[in-house]
């Protein structure tokens, strides 16, 4: 073979071989080198171990949920994403919100044995589901008789406590004349709008301080959780 034709294949392949390595260098690139590859897959996630090749064969991880960031390697790699979800669209957000009062009014007192409401909250929850209603207050007598003081939670105007949480205090001055009421009581609830409080039963005493008065509400959805109610 002349050293002229031996020349033209040198150069032939050599072309073919630029041309390949740009085709493959554009289908491979990450977002920011310079080319326009909105649905490749970044070469890091393959070096990762982020997608496996049964998940490109069979349709369950498609590219464009990797460049768009919809799906990411660590949520592949520990099994919180299923291919499953990822082909039917079935993975959504678990549902949580949460409401709280805390109370920084210090110390006040009472001079009546009427129930005192110590906190209300109004909200709207996205789904039906839970609420776990944690609630608090510190209660001194300062009557000169024991009292068996009490603490209830409402939900829309309904008692969710019944009994109310209730604690003996002493006439004022003994060992055991104050205290702290605390409850944590979860009740289902449907989509829409709610109001919880709690109020404060001093138990016939007509002088006391309350101070502490916290009101803490957590929403979880129906879709993650379940009730049992004892009998």
């Amino acid at each position: 073979m002349r050293l002229k034709d031996k020349l033209q294949i040198i150069i032939g392949i050599s072309c073919a071989l630029l041309l390949l390595g740009i085709g493959l260098q554009s289908v491979i690139a990450a977002p920011g080198d310079g080319f326009n590859c909105d649905a490749c897959i970044d070469k890091e996630d393959i070096a990762a171990g982020a997608v496996g090749s049964s998940e490109l064969i069979n349709g369950g991880v498609k590219a464009t949920d990797i460049a768009t960031g919809a799906v990411r390697s660590p949520e592949i790699k520990n099994g919180t994403v299923a291919l499953r979800d990822l082909s039917t669209g079935a993975k959504r957000a678990i549902v949580t919100r949460i409401w709280a009062e805390f109370d920084r009014a210090g110390s006040q007192g009472a001079s009546s044995s009427a129930d005192l409401l110590l906190n209300s909250m109004s909200f709207k929850v996205p789904r039906a589901g839970f609420l776990v209603i944690s609630g608090n207050v510190y209660v001194e007598n300062l009557h000169g008789f024991e009292t068996l003081a009490g603490i209830f939670v409402r939900v829309d105007g309904t008692s969710v406590s019944s009994p109310p949480v209730r604690t003996r205090f002493g006439e004022s001055g003994t060992s055991n004349d104050r205290g702290t009421l605390s409850y944590t009581v979860t009740v289902p609830v449907t989509k829409g709008s709610h109001t919880v409080s709690q109020t404060l039963d001093p138990g016939g005493s007509e002088s006391f301080i309350y101070d502490n008065r916290n009101l803490t509400v957590l929403f979880v959805s129906a879709r993650y959780g379940r009730l049992t109610t004892l009998t």
